[in-house]
């Protein structure tokens, strides 16, 4: 797929090869309602472990007004309305794995954050700070490899096979981690590092998230 002119391949851009689970449909209905409709199939999908993980900490009731809260919620409810992303293969796998999470199921946790390195190359880090929590935990050997595997992968999509494929040979998004074309993820780890918290309008997004659920996240 030409994303970006003739010749850019898709992969080349973002490392999303998932997308390939909505390849069958595309090719039955070829329309861009095909992946919104896929795209909001997936994003309810993930209303169900949630819906039962709540049921099971708190009840049936609150866990039901909790999973409907959690379905219409404004975050989901604009990425249903928005254009199509890859990040919508994401949500049900988050969703299962952190269930699975709750439920002290360490190797279904595991299991179910395996894939998101494929859904897109940042989610890699998603996957290395899952496997801190159940380092924290005190599953160290789970969490330990988990995160291994999301930082080799890391380093490996974005050094190595993106400018592989990347008709510049090189990763396109270095500058928003403070980097530049062409740079390593050695290289551009300690510029990444500081665009965590740079410009402060980041901050102010992190500090809004925790304040729509009570600060109870950080719990």
């Amino acid at each position: 797929m030409n994303i970006k002119g003739p010749g850019f391949s898709l992969l080349g851009d973002h490392f999303s090869p998932l997308l390939v689970l909505l390849a069958p449909f595309y090719r039955v209905f070829p329309t861009p309602v095909t992946l919104l409709v896929g795209q909001a199939f997936l994003i309810a999908v993930s209303v169900i472990p949630v819906t039962r993980a709540a049921t099971r900490v708190l009840g049936q009731p609150p866990g039901v007004i909790i999973g409907l809260a959690y379905g219409l919620s404004w975050g989901l409810q604009n990425a249903v309305d928005f254009d199509f992303h890859e990040v919508a293969l994401a949500v049900p796998l988050l969703a299962f794995s952190l269930a699975a999470l709750l439920r002290q199921r360490w190797r279904a946790c595991v299991l179910w954050a395996l894939p998101l390195v494929l859904v897109k190359e940042d989610l890699a880090m998603t996957v290395c700070m899952l496997g801190v929590v159940l380092v924290i935990l005190g599953q160290r050997r789970w969490g330990t490899a988990l995160s291994t595997y999301g930082v080799v992968t890391f380093a490996l999509v974005v050094g190595v096979v993106i400018p592989r494929l990347n008709p510049q040979g090189n990763y396109d998004y270095w500058s928003k981690l403070g980097g530049s074309a062409g740079s390593s993820p050695l290289t551009a780890l300690p510029s990444a590092l500081l665009h965590l918290v740079s410009p402060s309008e980041k901050l102010h997004t992190v500090f809004l998230l925790l304040v729509i659920t009570a600060f109870l996240a950080l719990r």
